[in-house]
Parts: structure tokens; C-alpha cells; sequence
């Protein structure tokens, strides 16, 4: 999908510090259009997974630095915010807790006070999207740890959210199972934002790139632009995907 020109995320100067004092983000600038899928990659501690809990108020921006759909994230404005970006935690055991598939992946719509029959139909669309048609009656906990992250992200998709936020999506996961989780993400229709490690993920699925370190954005640019730059990766911690290496012009 082409990304248009409306701006859904913007962010401008948020900064963050945990409790204990230690500071996670630092005069953040960024901006994500309708549409993009958008890859956030960066070593360990570099801030990203603290970045992924701000765009829906899990962590409190104080100085109200962030926009999402025109919206400041701000109490009065959370309950819509939630309703249009859903959040997919790199751990599926964080968002999976009800007893069946079924009221897992209607978790969502029942409270967003849905009838019944638009319950049922919204767990339908969301599992046939991630091809777990028929395990509505499964006990989430039993499922391998692919089936769970797809399931996770049905979760959100019965939402029906115009933005997808993803936390290391491809973690623990074996070749098979990744490539299925990769032929998934790129099949989505939302604006898509994935923060991982994985850098031949992030390049088969994203369009644009936001490399963090430190807390801060030290450089952003288009997937192979950045991921052919070997000395602007290795000096944070990151290594050119392999891919890449395979083919002519890779800079350094």
C-alpha cells in the first residue's frame, strides 16, 4: 500500500525517564503517514519498545508530545485513541489471559460495548485474517508459540485499527513459523510500525526506518538506505542484514 501525505503519528520533543531516574527517550522527533509500514530498530535499552508504549498512553506523556489520529494523548482522549492503534506485546502471554481464543480475541469489542452478534462477526474477520479460522474454542496458554502470536494480533484486528504496533513480532520464533508471521504483515491493510532486532523482517516488511539509540532518532530514512549503511549500523550495535550482503553496493 502507498502511504498518503496525512500525517497519523506525530511526535515532537518527548522524553522520558523511568521511575529509578533512567532516561529512555530524549527530544524524540518523528512523524508516521497513513499507510507506511514503518520499522524501529536500534540495539538493546535503545528506547524503542519505551517509544511503542507512548502511542496509546501505557506510558504517560505529561507534556502531551504525542499525536495520534489529530489526537493529543491525554485522559479524555484515551478511550478513542485505543479504539484506532493497537498495541501487539513482544511476549503473547501479556496479552493473552481469557480462558478461550474466542474470549481473548473478543476481549476488545466487549468492551467497547459491541452487541453480540457484532462480537461474534469482529472474532470471525480478526482470527480468518490471521488464518486461526476454527480455534475459537482453544485454550489460548496450550497453543504453540506461533499459533499465540497470531492470536495476539487478532486481538487487536477485532478492533479494527487504523495503525499496528508491533513489539519484536519474530521473537523465539522458528524459520517456518517467522515466514508465515512475515507473509501476514505484509498481507495487512494498516499503517504498520514494527520495532525488532530482526533486521531481514524489518526489510521485507517496512518501507521506511527509524534507527534509535540512546533514547533519540540518529538517523531515519528509506529500509536499504539505512541498511546499506555498515558504519552508520555497526556503530550502533547493528550489523548488516545478510541479504544485503549478497547483493553489489553496500556502503563502507
Amino acid at each position: 500500500m502507498k502511504s498518503s501525505e496525512r500525517k497519523i503519528i506525530n511526535i515532537k520533543d518527548l522524553s522520558y525517564a523511568y521511575p529509578d531516574g533512567r532516561v529512555a527517550l530524549q527530544n524524540v522527533n518523528l512523524s508516521i503517514s497513513e499507510g507506511e509500514s514503518v520499522g524501529i530498530i536500534g540495539p538493546n535499552g535503545a528506547g524503542k519498545t519505551t517509544l511503542l508504549l507512548h502511542l496509546n498512553g501505557v506510558l504517560e506523556d505529561k507534556k502531551e508530545a504525542v499525536e495520534v489520529l489529530g489526537m493529543k494523548i491525554e485522559q479524555k482522549s484515551l478511550k478513542e485513541i485505543r479504539k484506532k492503534i493497537g498495541i501487539v506485546f513482544q511476549d503473547p502471554d501479556d496479552q493473552l489471559f481469557m480462558p478461550t481464543v474466542f474470549d481473548d480475541t473478543a476481549f476488545g469489542p466487549l468492551n467497547a460495548g459491541y452487541t453480540k452478534i457484532e462480537i461474534r462477526e469482529k472474532v470471525r474477520d480478526a482470527l480468518k485474517e490471521v488464518s486461526m479460522e476454527g480455534y475459537e474454542e482453544r485454550c489460548s496458554h496450550h497453543l504453540s508459540l506461533g499459533e499465540k502470536k497470531r492470536i495476539s494480533i487478532a486481538t487487536v484486528l477485532s478492533m479494527e485499527p487504523d495503525i499496528l504496533v508491533l513489539d519484536e513480532p519474530s521473537s523465539s520464533l522458528d524459520p517456518r513459523t517467522r515466514k508465515h508471521l512475515i507473509d501476514l504483515l505484509k498481507s495487512l491493510r494498516q499503517t504498520r510500525i514494527v520495532a525488532s532486532h530482526d533486521l531481514e523482517l524489518v526489510r521485507e516488511v517496512c518501507q521506511k526506518i527509524f534507527l534509535f539509540d540512546g533514547g533519540a532518532v540518529v538517523a531515519e530514512g528509506q529500509v536499504d538506505e539505512i541498511m546499506r549503511d555498515k558504519k552508520l549500523l555497526e556503530a550502533h550495535g547493528l550489523e548488516i542484514p545478510f541479504s544485503l550482503l549478497l547483493e553489489e553496493g553496500v556502503s563502507g
